[in-house]
């Protein structure tokens, strides 16, 4: 009887305690949510990007030609892909050979083929 009459005359004090303990543990489950939802959104992320990978690999049926591949091994679809052409991003021994099979000479410039690297 006596914790019956202790509860009846301090409800108030227990009421407060109790929404005081709810609101803690909804600020808890708020903040963990944010960071799985934004976890959860960099997961997403990485799994749609596109990854582009190039290469040039010789040609099965003729082996002097060389086919210049690109890929995506991405799990995201590729939109817009364009080549952009730098001089100065090839070696100079690169240069010379390119400058031989006539392909991509233009990102090659005069200096670079002139110099020899062997």
């Amino acid at each position: 009887m006596e914790i019956l009459e202790w509860i009846n005359n301090n409800n108030v004090l227990i009421d407060l305690f109790s929404t005081f303990v709810t609101a803690l543990a909804t600020v808890f489950y708020v903040i963990l949510t944010i960071k799985l939802v934004s976890e959860n959104v960099k997961n997403r992320r990485m799994q749609t990007d596109p990854k582009i990978v190039m290469d040039i690999i010789p040609d099965a049926t003729h082996p002097y030609l060389l086919n210049f591949v690109i890929e995506n091994i991405g799990n995201g679809a590729t939109l817009k892909i364009g080549l952009v052409r730098q001089p100065g991003w090839l070696s100079p021994k690169s240069c010379k050979m390119l400058r031989i099979l006539r392909f991509l000479s233009g990102s090659c410039s005069k200096t670079e083929v002139s110099e020899q690297v062997y």
